[in-house]
C-alpha cells in the first residue's frame, strides 16, 4: 500500500511517534523490576529480523524501481521507533523505581 501512495512519507513522524509509544508500553509492563536490561537487546535484534522480512518482501510490479527504497525507508523508520519506544520504557521505569524508593524512604523516616 505505501508504494502507491505518498501518506507514509508526509505522516512519517507521527507514525514513528505512535509506533515508539506503542513500543514503550510492553517494555514498562514486562521490564519493570527484573531484566531492566533486557530492553536493549531490542533493537539488536531487530536487524536480523529486518533482512529477513526483506527477503518476504512481495515482488513489486515489472520496472518498479523504488520498492527497495521505499523497504529501506520504512526498516529504518520502525528501527528508529522500536529504539526510542525501547528508551522511552527504560526512562519510565527509571522514574517510577525512583519514585518507589524515595516513597520507601520517606515512610521509613
Amino acid at each position: 500500500m505505501a508504494y502507491y501512495s505518498d501518506a507514509i512519507f508526509n505522516n512519517s513522524y507521527w507514525i514513528a511517534a505512535v509506533l515508539a509509544a506503542l513500543y514503550a508500553v510492553p517494555v514498562v509492563i514486562w521490564f519493570r523490576n527484573r531484566y531492566w536490561y533486557f530492553p536493549l537487546f531490542i533493537p539488536v535484534l531487530w536487524v536480523p529480523f529486518v533482512v529477513i522480512t526483506g527477503f518476504i518482501f512481495p515482488r513489486l510490479p515489472e520496472g518498479a524501481m523504488g520498492g527497495g527504497m521505499l523497504l529501506l525507508f520504512i526498516h529504518i523508520l520502525n528501527l528508529g521507533a522500536v529504539a526510542l519506544g525501547v528508551a522511552l520504557g527504560m526512562t519510565v521505569n527509571a522514574i517510577m523505581a525512583a519514585w518507589r524508593k524515595l516513597n520507601r524512604e520517606i515512610k521509613a523516616q
